[in-house]
Order: structure tokens, then C-alpha cells, then sequence
């Protein structure tokens, strides 16, 4: 399934320089990144470590604020975290001696009271498939179940930007895949624009419409490739192989029996 784009700018991002200090001088991280995101798009950055992948989502996450550049959210510059924007972790994050269903309700705002918080978190376990769990504590529940549970509790307040910072990065390869399928679930019935920072390649062609690629750091953006593979995709379908050793490509160069191979 393919979402219609409307062409609106959910994000903004223009000339965008990212240095840190450390004790043998500066070290240049982000150069000269520029990038537009479309309302309701689904977004993937893939890079080697080190690249500034990260630094770039924690930015728009508004987690980092001294950079050069401008990073706009709907046409309003980003100045701080704000309930606009979810993020979601490699760790789930969740708090161990609060049930699921308290987790999730811990990302509302305090002046709403129990009986309007009840409906929302109701919504959004059932959106994650959890409904069942509102009762168990973190412990309780699997890897990829507790990932779930940083989801809702992300989407929870509506946010108009999704990030994911390699958010199955911890979880088994089976696990993986299916919280793959998951996501793309929740995106399609939630329609929430979605940014997600990935070292692997296969994930992002999945999931992603379009994928930006990376240089090694400073972080320059390479390029950006469209996915236009109709969904559910197949990952032993041709165009698939061929959009994977096109960013393959992009990493380790260039062969024109690349995709004799990977089939």
C-alpha cells in the first residue's frame, strides 16, 4: 500500500552544519546537510558509524541546539524538544515499575485528567496490537513488545514527526522483521510522518519511500534514492534487489553484476 502524498513540508532542513569540541580541537560531524521531508513521508537514513546519522535525528529531535543551519518543523524553526515530535530509542526506555498502560499514559500532557487520558491510551495500545498487556509491567513482555510500548507512548500525543534512532538495533533478526512489518502497520492506520536512522540497508528499503544516504563523517548527504516499490514489498523482488546494490553502490562502489548476485 502506498500512501498519497499531499506535498505538504513536514520538515525543513537548510544548510545545516553540526561541529562537537573535544580535547584535540573540533571535529566537523554534519556538513552541509539540506533536506525536505513531505507530510505522511516515510523516511530512512542510512550511513556508516560515525557519520552523524544520529546527531542529525537528535537535532530535528531538538535535543541538540548549538548547529548552524536551519531546521524548520511546518514552517516554525525547532528550538527544543517539543510534543510535535516523538522519539524513540535503540533501548526502549520504559519504566520498569510502571504497568504498560501507565507508561504509555506518562507521555500526556498532566493537566488532562484520568478519564480523557483512559480513551487515548486505550487507542494507542490497540494501535500497537498491546491492548491485552495494559496490565503487565516491562518486565514482563519481549524485546520487540517493549519497543512497541516506546511507540505508543511516542505517538501518544499526536506528534506530526515520528523519529526512530535505530530502534531494533538490540533485537534478534526474526524479531527484527516482524517489528519491520509493525511499524509499517501503525504508519499506514496513523499516517504520522516517519524518520528513521538505520545502519542497514535491507530495513530501509522496506520501510522507507525514499532513502538518504550518507557519507563517512563529516555527514554530507550523498543521496537520495526513491523507493518506488508498491507495498507489502518483497525482498527477493527485482526492483528491490536492484534499489540494494544501487545504495550498496554508494558505499563500496559501483558493479554491474551486483544484481545477478544478490538474486
Amino acid at each position: 500500500m502506498q500512501l498519497e502524498k499531499n506535498y505538504e513540508k513536514a520538515l525543513t532542513i537548510k544548510g545545516l552544519y553540526k561541529n562537537f569540541t573535544i580535547d584535540s580541537g573540533e571535529v566537523k560531524v554534519l556538513n552541509n546537510i539540506n533536506l525536505e521531508i513531505e507530510k505522511n513521508e516515510f523516511i530512512c537514513i542510512v550511513g556508516a558509524s560515525g557519520c552523524g546519522k544520529s546527531t542529525l535525528l537528535r537535532i530535528i529531535g531538538g535535543l541538540e541546539r548549538q548547529y548552524e543551519g536551519n531546521v524548520h518543523l511546518k514552517e516554525k524553526p525547532i528550538n527544543g524538544p517539543g510534543v510535535d515530535r516523538g522519539i524513540i530509542f535503540q533501548e526502549s526506555r520504559l519504566f520498569p515499575w510502571l504497568t504498560i498502560e501507565k507508561n504509555v499514559e506518562f507521555g500526556l500532557p498532566e493537566k488532562l485528567g484520568s478519564s480523557e487520558k483512559k480513551p487515548i491510551v486505550k487507542k494507542y495500545l490497540e494501535l500497537v496490537g498491546l491492548e491485552n498487556f495494559a496490565k503487565a509491567y516491562p518486565s514482563q513482555l519481549s524485546g520487540g513488545m517493549q519497543q512497541r510500548v516506546s511507540i505508543a507512548r511516542a505517538l501518544v500525543n499526536n506528534p506530526d514527526i515520528l523519529l526512530l534512532d535505530e530502534p531494533f538495533g538490540a533485537l534478534d533478526a526474526f524479531t527484527r522483521m516482524n517489528m519491520q512489518q509493525e511499524v509499517l502497520k501503525i504508519w499506514e492506520k496513523d499516517k504520522t510522518t516517519m524518520i528513521l536512522v538505520t545502519h542497514d540497508i535491507d530495513e530501509a528499503i522496506f520501510l522507507a519511500d525514499r532513502v538518504v544516504v550518507m557519507s563517512s563523517r563529516p555527514g554530507t548527504i550523498k543521496k537520495i534514492i526513491d523507493v518506488n516499490i508498491s507495498r507489502p514489498r518483497k525482498r527477493n523482488n527485482y526492483d528491490y534487489i536492484k534499489i540494494k546494490n544501487e545504495i550498496y553502490g554508494e558505499f563500496f562502489g559501483n558493479s554491474e553484476s551486483t544484481v545477478e548476485y544478490y538474486i
